[in-house]
């Protein structure tokens, strides 16, 4: 059944939207283009997709029978004769804009396409990317997350600092904080490294403060990708109107301004974010 862009459904979390654009790309959307947009604007962009690609339409019945045509025509040694798509789109921190991604089994004409298979044209997705990694059992090669190499210079870099210093809570807490990325493999791998790199700076430094070993990162499982019942489009857009509408109202009864002074970030928390 069809429905129109203000019932697109929005995922619970950046992560498990991230989840979503993974599962997509293992099943063969691996050609993709994004980008960002403003809140208000998003439907006019799922229309216009949905228009051309038919995004809308039964997500599970698009994968179906893109797998079907995609192993018929590997089988007959033929190109894919048509491609399908699929379409994830999720707010960025603050709820202004929203950060969206157009995936396909193919490149679709008129969009600005990459292939998420060449290490060139990788899938961004914040401070992540998409990369493949060789499977545990060496029998082929996985879809995964790993953070940009900026977004892991950025973190190792706050562990070594802090392993460094004398601050031995701010430290601990780094170590904690580090625990909230989404640990897809190829994250859970770069967020091990940081913090046992930290750890070791942390030890050499402080021989009368040892610490322990890391405790073990957690291991990222499949979840449920939408709320029950899921937010949609037009309801994250009508409660993000609501929360604007109500801080200009608290800044006309309030001269100092205050309701539109954002808290200063946690320096050590900021990398976590987006």
């Amino acid at each position: 059944m069809s429905q129109n862009s203000q019932d697109f459904k929005i995922h619970v979390n950046q992560t498990m939207a991230m989840q979503s654009i993974l599962l997509s790309m293992s099943r063969g959307y691996v050609w993709h283009c994004s980008g960002e947009i403003k809140t208000e604007k998003a439907n006019g962009l799922i229309e216009k997709f949905n228009e051309r690609y038919g995004i809308l339409k039964a997500k599970l019945s698009l994968e179906r029978r893109a797998t079907r045509a995609s192993r018929k025509a590997e089988l007959n040694g033929e190109p894919h004769p048509r491609h399908s798509a699929s379409f994830v789109i999720h707010p960025v921190v603050g709820g202004d804009r929203m950060r969206w991604v157009l995936l396909a089994t193919g490149p679709l004409q008129g969009e600005q396409m990459q292939d998420g298979k060449l290490a060139s044209q990788r899938l961004q997705w914040g401070k992540y990317q998409m990369s493949q990694i060789p499977k545990t059992d060496n029998s082929g090669v996985t879809w995964t997350w790993r953070l940009t190499r900026e977004a892991q210079n950025e973190m190792e870099g706050w562990f070594v600092k802090s392993g460094r210093s004398n601050k031995q809570s701010e430290f601990e807490k780094l170590l904690l904080l580090a625990r909230n990325y989404p640990m897809f493999a190829g994250v859970r791998k770069q967020v091990q490294r940081a913090c046992e790199r930290g750890l070791s700076i942390w030890n050499r430094q402080h021989p009368d403060i040892q610490l322990a070993p890391i405790q073990r990162l957690p291991v990222m499982v499949r979840r449920a990708a939408y709320a029950n019942p899921p937010m949609t489009l037009g309801g994250f857009q009508t409660a993000h109107l609501a929360r604007l509408t109500k801080a200009y109202e608290g800044y006309l009864t309030d001269s100092s301004e205050a309701h539109f002074i954002s808290k200063a970030p946690d320096p050590q928390a900021d990398f976590l974010l987006n």
